[in-house]
């Protein structure tokens, strides 16, 4: 092998005449050329190929962030991401099944864990160290209802349904009550 020397390293595979070539960090190019000779009575027999290794850092995630929903349906929670690489870059929130290239922030997004990717122009792709990303939302509302005499007669007011407690974080009071 040549010209591999101080950008990444050659191991030998086996006794087939196969290589791997791990690159450095960052980007590069490196022109190989692959010289097979032959053995024993075919040893004045070689063949030299040369091919052009090219390879690129994938992109970095520098910070996601996560707006979680208000909305009582929790389907209003947002998240950015933000990422440098080859660009354009193309940003995905279910773990790259799909992408996205128009924008860096996804909106309208519900309560739920979603596994952050992003892949830039050369199809490298990196996933976010922090997966999964958790976006949250208001929780339901609470209550304690009591009922005092159960057993009423018709025509009397001798019951009582007394509800109190009321509690939610992101809904706020006030609190609508029916009894049907």
């Amino acid at each position: 092998w040549s010209g591999g020397s101080g950008f990444g390293s050659w191991n030998q595979m086996g006794s087939v005449p196969a290589a791997r070539f791990t690159p450095s960090s960052g980007d590069g190019t490196i022109t190989a050329t692959v010289t097979v000779t032959g053995t024993g009575a075919c040893s004045a027999v070689s063949v030299s190929d040369q091919r052009q290794i090219v390879w690129h850092t994938a992109p970095v995630i520098t910070s996601v962030a996560v707006t979680d929903a208000s909305n009582c349906a929790g389907d209003n929670g947002v998240i950015g991401i933000y990422a440098t690489g080859d660009g354009p870059l193309d940003y995905s929130i279910n773990n790259g099944s799909t992408y996205t290239d128009t924008s860096n922030f996804y909106w309208n997004v519900s309560i739920g864990s979603y596994n952050v990717v992003v892949r830039d122009v050369n199809g490298c792709t990196t996933a976010y160290s922090g997966n999964a990303v958790a976006v949250g939302g208001p929780s339901p509302v609470t209550a304690t209802v009591t009922v005092t005499g159960q057993n009423i007669c018709a025509g009397g007011i001798d019951g009582e349904i007394t509800i109190s407690g009321f509690s939610s974080t992101g809904s706020g009071a006030p609190f609508e009550v029916s009894l049907e």
